[in-house]
């Protein structure tokens, strides 16, 4: 799979088949367009691309949007399911784009043949476009193809209400409503080596700038080192026993002891567990760590 985070000169594939959004969580209703991207592109012979915002640029008199996974993430699962370009220009570049020029660049410049979006999909200038507005543009020149809303646990199914979900600790509606546990990749970095030497063996990971924030507390957890899975326990917070203040993912690894400072890892978060709290000393903090792995363990076969 290429990726593209600006628009090439000419487009290397023939005739294409595209998948419009900000798919910034890959969640059900996001796959449900990319099912269909996939499934009529092979028979019609059209390349899969997927375009797309960087949705890491600030935009002007708004906060960066916090995202439900990286694009390393959303790149892995784009691969994995067919997909074989992602376009991802810069939201500025498009932002004073009118509905009509946009439609011009989907047929002229990526060759589009087939177009895929969901019912709410908006674009064009101030996105005073809709689904609708881009069949209109694009009739006789390649197919629309609009994708129902998902629905799921009573409503429908979105980033805004996933973020929602995650705020207030309810992990396992939003693990539902993304189809699979919220992950947190992020590089091993040193602690301060409290969890080693007195409580218990941690992977610390200093916590994505641009991800969607869960509740601060204590989660059952998967952690996934290489090719190997483990089930484990984490916390998201700013561990306030010990006075540290950058927010942090920190887990402990069931069944596990090697050094994985300076890797990777992945953490998928599948159960909230309780509150991040303060203790008046590090042995009840110790005591509670171990009721936290106990029920853990507990969560993580009954879910595994």
């Amino acid at each position: 799979m290429t990726v593209f985070e600006s628009i090439p000169e000419t487009f290397p594939a023939e005739k294409t088949a595209v998948a419009l959004g900000i798919f910034d969580g890959l969640h059900k209703g996001h796959m449900a367009v990319l099912k269909s991207l996939i499934e009529a592109s092979k028979p019609d012979g059209l390349t899969p691309l997927v375009f797309t915002f960087d949705t890491n640029e600030s935009r002007p008199g708004a906060k960066t949007p916090k995202r439900l996974l990286s694009d390393d993430a959303r790149n892995e699962i784009l691969l994995d399911i067919g997909v074989e370009y992602v376009l991802s220009p810069k939201f500025s570049e498009f932002r004073d784009m009118q509905p009509h020029d946009f439609s011009v660049f989907l047929t002229r410049r990526l060759n589009a043949k087939a177009v895929f979006c969901g019912e709410d999909f908006r674009f064009g200038k101030g996105a005073k476009a809709g689904a609708l507005d881009l069949e209109a543009f694009l009739e006789g020149k390649s197919s629309v193809h609009v994708i129902k809303t998902v629905a799921a646990l009573d409503g429908a199914v979105s980033s805004t209400r996933i973020k929602q979900l995650l705020e207030s600790g309810d992990i396992a509606a939003a693990n539902t409503l993304l189809g699979r546990p919220f992950p947190i990749k992020a590089p091993v970095i040193r602690g301060r080596g409290i969890g080693l030497a007195r409580l218990l063996q941690t992977a610390n990971q200093p916590y994505p700038p641009n991800l969607a924030v869960p509740r601060f507390g204590v989660y059952a957890s998967e952690t996934a080192v290489g090719d190997k899975r483990y089930a484990s326990v984490t916390n998201i917070g700013v561990k306030p026993t010990v006075g540290i203040a950058p927010l942090l993912a920190e887990t402990h690894i069931f069944d596990f002891s090697a050094d994985l400072y300076g890797e990777t890892i992945s953490v998928s978060l599948l159960e909230f567990i309780r509150d991040e709290k303060r203790f008046d000393s590090l042995e009840l903090l110790k005591a509670q760590m171990e009721k936290d792995s106990a029920s853990s363990r507990k969560i993580y076969n009954n879910t595994i």
